[in-house]
């Protein structure tokens, strides 16, 4: 029972002694690797070339176009990768230790805006996004939020459409510190939740370069295509109108005479005016592009005027 409670200390020693060192080399390579360094330097020995960062876009959900407004809003998460060159440690020399979680504002970290969006154009407001730096010198940082972009939409063909809507992220240090280099050319997807109003056609990420003024920035053109499900619309609002047009073609199989067939005519002539206003509100207030529907809708709404007038003109 003795040498059972003794061998149990001893091993209860051992843990606490691994533990304590553990955390000790822990503690050492942050204070090696992460205070000593100044978080606003670039981490690269010539600083005379850029630092190339990789980037990845993931796309998690779309929230919705927002046809009034002209902007998209979605979400989503980016990956950005680099090499750090000054903080880079031998594994041996830490108990192991290949790879740390540092916050990201204790390292430095390339600042991204979008210069297309409606809100704050620094969208990665989170400074305790995940990031990992490996021993030699890998760093990934995973920002990601709510993005709201402002998107030209083109309502011709509302509500057969199909947008292209563009997101465009670029560093807020020059071309010559910062090269900004999409890993991939096209929107990754695999998380994505599917919107019950759009479908996600295509996408594409183009790497280019934003000039403002005299200076060069990176950027990356993000573009997203979708294309709108009808069927909402179809069932609420174009068939009652098409049914109401063929309505107010039998408002004159009514008797001449009767007063009737004046009534029926204005009700369904302030049927159209309703959902031409259900139509109106849902699209954006320019006259860039002008839908098809709208000029259906004006024709219905002449047409049901004429059936009114003649109406009434046959009670005289």
């Amino acid at each position: 029972m003795c040498c059972n409670i003794t061998g149990l200390v001893l091993l209860t020693n051992v843990c606490v002694a691994g533990v304590r060192a553990g955390y000790s080399h822990t503690a050492k390579l942050h204070q090696d690797v992460i205070a000593r360094f100044n978080r606003r330097i670039r981490p690269i020995l010539n600083q005379k070339l850029p630092i190339v960062v990789h980037f990845r876009f993931y796309l998690l959900n779309l929230l919705g176009i927002v046809e009034v407004q002209e902007k998209l809003e979605f979400n989503a998460w980016v990956n950005f990768t680099w090499v750090d060159e000054i903080r880079v440690w031998d594994p041996r020399n830490y108990s192991g230790i290949e790879k740390i979680h540092p916050e990201p504002l204790d390292i430095w970290r390339p600042r991204t805006l979008v210069s297309n969006s409606v809100n704050a154009r620094d969208v990665f407001e989170d400074d305790y996004s995940p990031m990992t730096l490996y021993y030699n010198g890998i760093t990934r940082w995973y920002p990601g939020g709510v993005f709201s972009a402002s998107c030209f939409l083109d309502i011709t063909y509302f509500p057969f459409d199909e947008q292209s809507c563009y997101v465009d992220f670029f560093t807020n240090d020059f071309a010559d510190e910062i090269h900004l280099i999409p890993t991939i050319p096209f929107v990754l997807n695999d998380s994505f939740i599917p919107n019950g109003e759009w479908v996600l056609l295509s996408s594409d990420i183009k790497e280019q370069e934003k000039q403002v003024g005299d200076e060069t920035f990176s950027s990356v053109v993000i573009r997203m295509s979708f294309q709108r499900r009808p069927h909402f619309f179809l069932v609420n609002v174009i068939v009652p109108m098409v049914l109401l047009s063929l309505l107010s073609s039998f408002v004159f199989v009514m008797p001449s005479d009767s007063g009737e067939r004046a009534t029926f005519s204005i009700t369904v002539l302030l049927s159209l005016s309703l959902f031409m206003s259900v139509v109106s509100n849902q699209l954006p207030n320019n006259s860039d592009t002008f839908p098809i529907i709208m000029s259906y809708l004006f024709a219905l709404l002449l047409h049901s005027s004429v059936c009114v007038m003649v109406s009434i003109c046959q009670l005289r």
